[in-house]
């Protein structure tokens, strides 16, 4: 879903958004980890927040524009795909009319989490 510096991806902050029901089961350690690999893979600064968080904190307003020069990286759906994998499906976020909608297809390889296949599906 993020690619660094190209098209959508080229902003300075990078928001995951770690706070839905998909990382109910993570704990506080492990969602600093992400946050740690993407601050340190990009060399950005990376915030884990919700839409609606940036929207009370004043870096969103009420319509959905980011008011950073950022992207949100969104999950929408997180599932095995029957082949020992997992597919996830998530927007990278710009603004209301500004983002790419992937699908991924995860396997752990050499014990690592990796991603096999990443398919844009659309993009406003």
């Amino acid at each position: 879903m993020y690619k660094g510096d190209s098209g959508l991806s080229s902003k300075k902050y990078i928001i995951l958004y770690m706070e839905s029901l998909y990382f109910i089961d993570t704990t506080y350690e492990e969602r600093e980890k992400a946050i740690q690999y993407f601050t340190k893979k990009y060399n950005k600064t990376v915030l884990n927040a919700s839409l609606f968080k940036l929207q009370q904190i004043g870096l969103a307003n009420n319509m959905g524009s980011l008011k950073i020069d950022g992207n949100l990286l969104m999950f929408t759906s997180i599932e095995p795909d029957g082949d020992g994998g997992t597919v996830v499906k998530g927007y990278n976020w710009v603004s209301p009319v500004g983002a790419s909608e992937f699908r991924i297809i995860l396997k752990i390889i050499d014990g690592q989490w990796k991603a096999v296949e990443s398919k844009l599906l659309g993009v406003a």
